[in-house]
């Protein structure tokens, strides 16, 4: 497997956290039996960006001043803009320095208690009052691409995800 390395920008969580965490023992420990899989914890919904060379920081400033809403909504607990590390090797700009998954260079990463709460926020999205910025059509090539996951072996510090 080839590494694919990130970092986190713009992180925002929930002081609690509302993912329950199941099949544990008393000490918090997963109960995996090797033949039945580990019940889902969380789930992740994920954007994957192709950032058009040069506009790197344009699309971070898109994140970073946008009115969020995602900690009003049941069942969120976290949000991370992710940036190819080798963006920030090259100092800034060179997103065709990474090649990897297709010139994937940014992903948001939104992580909620179960897939039911993410949708009632994707609802809620379409209807206007969405924490997701746009206007960013200029400053992709192409269209972000969805990706999601149930997250089957959660770990939180005391402060949340």
């Amino acid at each position: 497997p080839a590494p694919s390395m990130w970092e986190g920008l713009l992180a925002e969580s929930v002081a609690s956290s509302p993912i329950s965490l199941k099949a544990r023992d008393a000490d918090g420990k997963a109960q995996a039996d090797g033949s039945t899989l580990l019940p889902a914890e969380c789930f992740v919904a994920m954007n994957r960006f192709r950032v058009k060379e040069g506009k790197e920081a344009e699309f971070e400033a898109v994140f970073e001043n946008r009115e969020s809403s995602l900690k009003d909504f049941e069942g969120f607990a976290g949000f991370t803009l992710l940036r190819s590390s080798s963006i920030a090797s090259k100092g800034g700009g060179g997103s065709e320095a990474f090649a990897g998954e297709n010139g994937l260079n940014y992903s948001t990463c939104s992580i909620w208690d179960c897939k039911e709460s993410w949708i009632k926020w994707f609802k809620d999205s379409r209807k206007g009052s969405s924490s997701s910025p746009g206007g960013m059509k200029d400053l992709l090539n192409g269209p972000p691409s969805p990706v999601f996951w149930d997250g089957v072996l959660v770990l939180e510090s005391a402060d949340g995800a």
